[in-house]
């Protein structure tokens, strides 16, 4: 199954993130929820599913273990909306309805699902990161899955399913098929499930190849404007240089090759400069004359 989402990650943002020096985890007990809330049923009525994975009836959209002996899947059945659950034997969280979102990186690329509950929102992800960009090399990907919870958009946990991966990462085709997709509710916070996070190594810059730091910034090989997807990460000054440094029609030209970004000599001083400069290390970006 991951190879079908692999294929489809390769198919399907300039945007900032904060990026956190460990995984925060919640602990497993089931996030609480009013009973009364509208899109929630934490208590499952008698007519509702008895268990949290899918029935054999059902379209499994997403499914995995979870630390402390709880499973976490999103289920379409043959009527009605999909379906997020999470419990043990029996659900503790129903959420029904969710809305998708992607996005592409170069070399991987992540899918999210979101279920909202009030003010919180529950969103399951499978994403797939490039860890090495040295030419002729392998790409090495990062491969995570699980759950984070966000509450007035503001992160409260992220979940790494048990083991970093799941079951069954999410399924892009079932995705756009049963969600509306709204790709302005992507979130960037699930990079603090990347498996080098969580064994406390951190990933490097795209331009600079420095430690990311906090803050982090995905650069768009092909600009956006030029209907580009694919991103790297980098540091915030680093994005700056570049873009201060080239148009967007010699980015297009350009995309992934960065030893052609490196030739431009300026690009290459700014490089040296900041090579001994902590993570988030911030100055201003002058353009050249």
């Amino acid at each position: 199954m991951r190879v079908l989402a692999a294929s489809m990650l390769l198919l399907a943002g300039c945007a900032g993130a904060e990026q956190g020096d460990a995984v925060s985890q919640e602990s497993s007990k089931a996030p609480e929820a009013p009973a009364n809330r509208a899109g929630a049923s934490p208590v499952p009525s008698p007519a509702a599913t008895k268990q949290v994975d899918c029935t054999a009836s059902e379209e499994t959209v997403f499914s995995c273990a979870m630390t402390g002996g709880k499973r976490l899947a999103v289920c379409a059945p043959s009527a009605g909306p999909a379906q997020y659950r999470f419990g043990a034997k029996e659900p503790e969280l129903v959420l029904r309805g969710g809305k998708w979102a992607s996005a592409m990186y170069s070399g991987g690329g992540e899918a999210q699902i979101a279920f909202a509950n009030r003010d919180t929102r529950y969103i399951v992800f499978s994403r797939m990161v490039r860890t090495n960009f040295a030419a002729g090399e392998p790409n090495y990907p990062a491969i995570s899955d699980g759950m984070l919870i966000m509450r007035d958009d503001e992160l409260v946990a992220v979940r790494p399913c048990a083991g970093g991966q799941a079951d069954m990462p999410v399924q892009y085709d079932a995705a756009e098929r049963l969600f509306a997709q709204e790709d302005e509710l992507f979130t960037d916070e699930t990079m603090r499930a990347d498996p080098r996070l969580v064994e406390g190594v951190r990933p490097s810059c795209w331009l600079c190849e420095r430690p990311l730091g906090r803050r982090v910034q995905h650069h768009h090989l092909v600009p956006k404007a030029k209907k580009g997807r694919e991103t790297v990460p980098v540091h915030p000054i680093c994005h700056r240089a570049i873009h201060a440094n080239f148009t967007n029609a010699q980015l297009a030209r350009i995309g992934a090759d960065r030893g052609v970004l490196l030739a431009d000599e300026a690009l290459t001083r700014f490089v040296e400069w900041v090579a001994d400069k902590p993570p988030d290390f911030h100055a201003p970006t002058r353009k050249p004359r």
